[in-house]
């Protein structure tokens, strides 16, 4: 797979196509569904990225309804925009059996979250600059939070829960 997505990254499309083909073979016999599932995303990147659309869609339907018997989103989040983009189309189609629609907008979700996460460090120059800024509030910027009280700040405006 790995090969794969290096020949993806290179632009080589068809011989990735080939090595994922053959993945997609053995991981059907041999009954690894994950495997399956990874390579199926790759497969829909490696079409994304090539402009065969329709093909994406495709395997992303295979994606999305072998994910609903395995559990894994994370291979999705993974993904990020290029996915998220997708989802969101299939989604508006409509056409989703209601699996795969309750599927589809869960992992939207989670790539959503993930990406706020990305962006939402409290680092210390972060918090530095908020506390300077002059719209700041003085009760904000006198308060004696601790960077680790910041940094929890940042993760509940990121949509975390304090279980997470």
């Amino acid at each position: 797979r790995n090969i794969a997505r290096a020949q993806i990254l290179l632009g080589e499309f068809e011989p990735a196509e080939i090595v994922l083909e053959e993945l997609n073979e053995n991981a059907r016999s041999l009954r690894l569904m994950s495997d399956l599932n990874c390579n199926l995303l790759l497969l829909n990147q490696l079409y994304w990225q090539s402009g065969r659309k329709n093909d994406a869609q495709r395997v992303l339907l295979d994606a999305l309804q072998l994910a609903n018997r395995t559990g894994f989103i994370s291979h999705f989040v993974i993904e990020g925009e290029a996915m998220a983009q997708q989802l969101r189309q299939l989604i508006q189609l409509n056409t989703l059996p209601e699996m795969e629609q309750h599927r589809a907008q869960r992992i939207l979700r989670e790539i959503n979250q993930h990406h706020r996460h990305k962006f939402a460090h409290f680092d210390e120059g972060f918090v530095e600059r908020l506390l300077n800024h002059p719209d700041v509030p003085e009760l904000i910027r006198t308060s004696p939070l601790t960077q680790r009280e910041w940094q929890v700040l940042g993760l509940i405006y990121s949509g975390y829960s304090n279980e997470q």
